[in-house]
């Protein structure tokens, strides 16, 4: 893939060269966290985070977690939601997550993402695989 936003560093959640990003930046540690404000062009209802937003940050605390534990790249291979509360736009948030290891090659993780109070706004649980890398599995379309 080429353009802007691409190479590396171009994840939506927390690259630093994707022009439209979220520019999350992750702490390592048990568990992985990080600081944000999610900004009003990404809501849907009217000062309301979209939900797709809330999924894809939540996805991304928890791959790094997963990261953490392996060293190295993994796929999420299934990923569930839960939406306690509506997350506004322009409020600061925290997000944290974990990953263990389980059956089958298969990483286990799950996130929160909580308002600075404590109130948990949503969380995630997720699989992953280990090793795989999208790289590897993205191929240009054929004519």
């Amino acid at each position: 893939m080429s353009g802007p936003g691409s190479g590396e560093n171009c994840c939506w959640v927390c690259g630093p060269d994707h022009p439209e990003g979220l520019h999350v930046e992750w702490h390592l540690g048990h568990p992985v966290t990080a600081q944000l404000v999610v900004p009003a062009r990404y809501q849907g209802f009217t000062g309301v985070a979209h939900g797709g937003t809330i999924a894809a940050i939540l996805d991304d605390g928890m791959w790094h977690a997963v990261w953490q534990e392996t060293e190295g790249d993994a796929a999420t291979v299934e990923l569930t939601v839960r939406y306690r509360h509506p997350v506004m736009v322009g409020v600061p948030l925290v997000v944290e997550g974990w990953a263990w290891r389980s059956a089958h090659r298969v990483v286990a993780a799950r996130a929160t993402l909580a308002r600075v109070d404590g109130r948990v706004m949503a969380d995630a649980r997720a699989r992953f695989l280990p090793g795989a890398s999208v790289h590897r599995a993205i191929r240009p379309a054929s004519p």
